[in-house]
């Protein structure tokens, strides 16, 4: 008896936040069909096909299903249709979504948790998400997260580094980025070794050099150059694209990030120094800093 009672009181919670969503959220104005000729869309969600139209699409543009640009991504056509691999049974209620101008009401047999993952994909805006959550008891993301920004152009640079899920390029810009801190764990534990140690401080065999390997014929130093230039170019792409740049500026993340590139350069920036002061500032030696072998044949 007690847990039918909790179960209809959370019942009545969820009715009682249904009608305040629809209060809140008035059904968007529908076009109508003397306005133009109707773009048919064919949708096809694993294998289960939906067919709408494409003013009903743009009722959200900024929505995977309303950007033209980002939805093309899924086009196929030889079909000439949308395929999304995702869940079926989600997608009707999002697509009533989009009829219905924001009612959006999850499915019984859907778990809240795969519903919730479904509206992450299809973008269908914080303010829908945050309500969700409310609605359902979830517990809400912490406000440490940044927002994204309102200008578009910003807007998809910022999901192309936070939101692998919205589009192909961002899960390719994802796993480069994992691809990179994985070089840079790896690279570093290298060059702990002894043995590498004694490797780069001892001139080759048969070679007229007497010092150690210049840096830029350094393996690990030129692995360090090139994940170091990609964590530079997300530093200041998630800082300009970001909405809150103060915020930006305090996050103990970045600030990790941004002294371990300040490290990188004031090493390099050593290096040189000391290049410039050996050579005093001759110009073949200096070429030949950057490749003995120049100078070998």
């Amino acid at each position: 008896m007690l847990s039918r009672g909790q179960g209809a009181s959370r019942s009545g919670a969820a009715s009682r936040a249904r009608r305040r969503w629809r209060e809140d959220n008035p059904p968007a104005p529908r076009r109508s069909a003397l306005d133009g000729p109707v773009q048919k869309v064919v949708i096809n969600v694993s294998g289960l096909r939906f067919v709408t139209t494409m003013a009903t699409l743009e009722t959200y543009p900024d929505s995977l299903l309303g950007d033209g640009r980002r939805r093309k991504w899924y086009f196929d056509p030889n079909k000439n249709e949308y395929f999304f691999d995702r869940h079926r049974p989600s997608f009707e209620a999002i697509l009533q979504y989009y009829q219905t101008g924001g009612m959006l009401q999850r499915p019984e047999e859907v778990p809240a948790e795969v519903f919730l993952d479904e509206l992450e994909f299809y973008d269908v805006g914080e303010e829908t998400l945050r309500r969700y959550r409310e609605e359902e008891g979830m517990e809400l993301p912490p406000p440490d997260v940044l927002p994204p920004p309102e200008d578009e152009r910003l807007k998809k640079i910022w999901l192309l580094f936070n939101e692998p899920k919205s589009s192909i390029l961002a899960k390719i810009v994802t796993t480069i980025c994992v691809i990179m801190i994985l070089m840079s764990v790896v690279v570093t534990c290298m060059e702990t070794v002894p043995e590498v140690q004694e490797w780069l401080h001892t001139p080759a065999t048969g070679s007229n050099e007497t010092g150690p390997l210049p840096v830029t014929r350094n393996p690990f130093f030129v692995a360090e150059t090139i994940y170091v230039a990609w964590f530079t170019l997300e530093l200041v792409l998630g800082f300009v694209s970001c909405a809150d740049r103060c915020r930006f500026v305090k996050d103990y993340v970045n600030v990790l990030d941004f002294i371990g590139i300040a490290l990188y350069f004031v090493e390099l920036g050593l290096e040189m120094r000391r290049v410039f002061i050996a050579v005093r500032l001759d110009p073949l030696l200096l070429i030949g800093w950057v490749d003995y072998s120049f100078f070998a044949e």
